[in-house]
This record gives structure tokens, C-alpha cells and sequence, in this order.
């Protein structure tokens, strides 16, 4: 518990830098966000690290009773063996732990993030406006993927933190790029279904509620694909793992 609790002290929001944002305005809706998913990953992390710790602890007995146990050792070796087998399971666990949480709170958090998607798409939008030239004059499709995923990267990318000494910044990381994926795959698959050979940047933009609904439900199907492809290989993983020991025994 000492652990869990120090953990989740670090998810406090006050640690994550917002530099390079470009306006409060920004920084604010930016915040907002990220409150909200750290918000549900502290009530989903415990039930989580639980979870967790349950299998730990029934993977490192039977690795113990079937592997260690039988083979006549020093009682130093022994121990040493011990505590290789605690930290290997641990530090997997842990790491399964903390990102299923983040993905089941991702997904829990896409549908208050909508007035923080509009705002960021604006920011997208202006950021792809200044590469073009004659706003006028269309450009290729394939000129157009180029520009949108630019800026996208370019515009998610400001409000990346700088380090990653905390798990609370780890985790806005993973949920910004995220974003990027949702955001990307929508915008391009809307240039890929663009009727003309040439499109207009301000014409791809348009209907900006649309694309929101867009991007959330693609953030909120590909957060779910993960999630679930995450259970079922810590499963598989699991099951794999006793199967070896079997094996060995």
C-alpha cells in the first residue's frame, strides 16, 4: 500500500509541466483534460494495482514452490532467487497495472473532452493554414496527409511535458499520443475520401463538430481495441507462464 500510495501522490497534476502551451486559455482546457483522466485513474488504479498484486503473488508462490522449493540450495541462494523472481513479476505487473488503468481511464474520459478537442483542432488547423501558401489554391491529397500529420504532431507535441520523472507525466504522454493516432487517422481518412483530386485545407476543416464526434469515437474505439488486446495478452501471458513452469518442474 506504501507503494500504490506514492504512486498516486505522483499523479497530482500540480507536477506536470504546461511550457510551450500557447495561450492560458489553451493551458486551461489542456489541464482540464488531463484532471479528468488522472481524476479516474486514481479511482481505477487501486482496483488495478489490486488485481495485480493478487496474480503477483500467486505467480511468484507457484514459480517458488515448483522451481525454488524442490532444488537443494543454500538458504543465501535461495534468497537470492527469491527476490530475482519478486522483482521480475513485480516490475511486470506494475507496468500492466499502470497501463491498463491509463487506458480504462482514457476511455472513461473521452466524453468530457470535447470542448478540449475543439479547441485543439483549431490549434491543428491554424498550424496546417501556415504551411500553405495561396490558402485559394488547393493542394494533392498526398501534399494534404503531409501537411495534417505535421500538424498534428507538431501541435500535440507543445503540450508534451518536458521530463518524464513522474508517473502522471508518463501517463499524459501516453494519453497525448493517443490523441495524435485519433486525431490523424480521422483527418486523413477525410482527405482520402475527398471526391476532388486537389482538396482546400478550409474545406477539410469545416464542420467542426463532425470531426469532434470523429476523433472521440475513434479515441474511444482505439482506447477499447488496446484495453481489451492488453486483458487478453496479460491472459495469455499468464496462462504461458504456468505452462513453462509446468514444463520445468
Amino acid at each position: 500500500m506504501g507503494a500504490a500510495a506514492v504512486i498516486v501522490a505522483a499523479m497530482n497534476t500540480d507536477s506536470i509541466p504546461l511550457s510551450k502551451i500557447a495561450t492560458s486559455q489553451e493551458a486551461g482546457l489542456f489541464l482540464q483534460a488531463v484532471q479528468g483522466v488522472l481524476a479516474i485513474f486514481k479511482n481505477v488504479f487501486l482496483p488495478h494495482l489490486g488485481i495485480g498484486f493478487a496474480i503477483y503473488a500467486l505467480v511468484t508462490y507457484v514459480t517458488y514452490h515448483y522451481l525454488i522449493a524442490p532444488v537443494k540450495m543454500t538458504p543465501f541462494l535461495a534468497f537470492f532467487c527469491v527476490l530475482c523472481i519478486m522483482i521480475f513479476y513485480g516490475g511486470i505487473t506494475l507496468f500492466l497495472s499502470v497501463l491498463g488503468a491509463c487506458l480504462f481511464s482514457l476511455r472513461k474520459a473521452c466524453v468530457a473532452w470535447e470542448e478540449f478537442l475543439e479547441g485543439l483542432l483549431d490549434r491543428v488547423k491554424e498550424t496546417a493554414l501556415s504551411k500553405i501558401e495561396n490558402l485559394n489554391d488547393g493542394i494533392t491529397k498526398e501534399q494534404a496527409k503531409i501537411v495534417i500529420r505535421g500538424s498534428v504532431r507538431e501541435t500535440i507535441a507543445s503540450l508534451r511535458p518536458q521530463s518524464f520523472s513522474t508517473v502522471g507525466n508518463w501517463a499524459v504522454a501516453f494519453v497525448l499520443g493517443c490523441l495524435i493516432l485519433a486525431m490523424r487517422s480521422v483527418l486523413v481518412a477525410k482527405v482520402v475520401k475527398y471526391s476532388g483530386k486537389t482538396i482546400k485545407m478550409t474545406k477539410l476543416f469545416a464542420g467542426r463538430a463532425t470531426l469532434v464526434g470523429a476523433i472521440f469515437l475513434n479515441l474511444r474505439f482505439f482506447s477499447t481495441v488496446l484495453l481489451l488486446s492488453l486483458y487478453v495478452g496479460s491472459a495469455a501471458l499468464l496462462l504461458l507462464n504456468f505452462l513453462i513452469i509446468k514444463g520445468l518442474a
